[in-house]
């Protein structure tokens, strides 16, 4: 099968933290498989609707329903991965998580589209102690239930376990929990394999044997990433808030994408250059979508959702709400960011050839027009039908 588009859904495996970082994005084990994908397919296109720290119901009520509309057959790879996350709080309950990841997948299913999923590594090189027993029995059952559904679906699936070489800690971050460049790459080869495009046979090179470590040395790595990551974990815990809050997908709708092995101009590009054109002697305006208006086009798409009088009722009232949410936090997160900007005298132009003054009227404009129809929708539509 060959692919002509790529959705990807998830978290912060998916987002790809913590690989290299190319125009503002990580890039990350899905954007490396979409270069391949895209190098053998002119026309294809990919979107990443993943954010870091989703648990599993976010990631089903906020990302699963925008792919239904785009899929068109087997021809389109739909990557799910949620529940890690879950799995990794003190409240974890296999018994709504596991249920809930089997009936998603099933519904993906019934879509016809080729369904990628993933299990959790259950051990790492230095699982010891009752809490790694404790979440490798957690990820134990979790990748049987992935497993189970993944046979019942004919879904494919990625398994991190049957490479024991990759508990190796080095293919991790240093906050010890993402993948680095390295295990994003291993990780994308192992797919590409697994999907039967061209994949790099040394993946399964193990690493050189780790040079030992003394004591002091592993007390202060240890003590650095008590310090960095876990304590702003553990508060972020209990404060009730996550890492992926008021962040957004790197690609909210499906673009044509350029292969980054040959091209270092950003992901946001829509049409190719051609090749002998010089990115650094260009105006690249005319071939960049502005992230904040392409961000609009996105919740416009969740709109139409709602607007669809074929969706069950209640499913039309659920985009509402997803669209007004949606809309909250852009105007709190990116619309502050250029009022900022203004109050502060910056007017040079973005990479999309706007300033923060003609942006905020553009989306002002947008805005507005989402508004009406969203008010016209539940007011002439929903409620009427809600009151009956």
């Amino acid at each position: 099968m060959r692919f002509s588009r790529f959705l990807a859904l998830g978290d912060s495996f998916t987002e790809g933290m913590s690989d290299e970082i190319i125009a503002g994005q990580y890039r990350g084990w899905a954007d490396r498989i979409a270069d391949v994908f895209a190098a053998e397919n002119s026309d294809f296109t990919y979107a990443n609707f993943a954010i870091r720290g989703k648990l599993l119901h976010q990631v089903v009520a906020d990302q699963v329903p925008l792919i239904f509309p785009l899929i068109t057959g087997p021809e389109t790879l739909v990557s799910f991965h949620a529940g890690a996350n879950d799995a990794l709080r003190p409240n974890y309950k296999a018994s709504i998580v596991l249920p809930l990841y089997a009936e998603t997948v099933r519904k993906i299913a019934k879509t016809g589209a080729t369904i990628l999923l993933f299990t959790v590594l259950e051990k790492t090189s230095d699982s010891k102690g009752k809490t790694a027993q404790m979440w490798q029995e957690r990820f134990g059952e979790f990748n049987r239930n992935v497993r189970a559904v993944a046979a019942e679906v004919g879904a494919i699936v990625a398994d991190a376990n049957e490479e024991g070489f990759l508990s190796d800690l080095r293919f991790l971050a240093k906050d010890r929990l993402h993948l680095n460049s390295e295990g994003h790459y291993r990780s994308a080869q192992a797919i590409l394999e697994k999907l039967d495009y061209p994949f790099d046979l040394q993946w399964r090179t193990p690493l050189p044997t780790a040079e030992k470590k003394g004591f002091y040395r592993r007390s202060i790595e240890w003590w650095r990433w008590f310090i960095t990551f876990l304590i702003p974990w553990i508060w972020r815990r209990l404060r009730g808030v996550s890492s992926g809050d008021g962040r957004s997908a790197k690609h909210y709708q499906p673009i044509k994408w350029l292969n980054h092995e040959s091209s270092q101009l950003p992901p946001s590009v829509h049409t190719p250059l051609s090749e002998s054109s010089d990115p650094k002697s260009m105006d690249l305006s005319a071939y960049l979508t502005d992230r904040e208006l392409s961000w609009l086009s996105f919740n416009e798409r969740v709109l139409e959702l709602a607007e669809d009088k074929s969706v069950p009722l209640l499913e039309r009232v659920r985009f509402l709400s997803i669209f007004s949410s949606n809309l909250d936090e852009f105007y709190m997160v990116r619309v502050a960011t250029l009022m900022r900007k203004l109050e502060t005298g910056v007017t040079a132009k973005n990479s999309a050839g706007f300033t923060p003054q003609e942006l905020l009227k553009e989306i002002a404009l947008k805005t507005r027009s989402l508004v009406e129809r969203q008010s016209t929708t539940f007011v002439s539509d929903i409620l009427p039908k809600l009151n009956n």
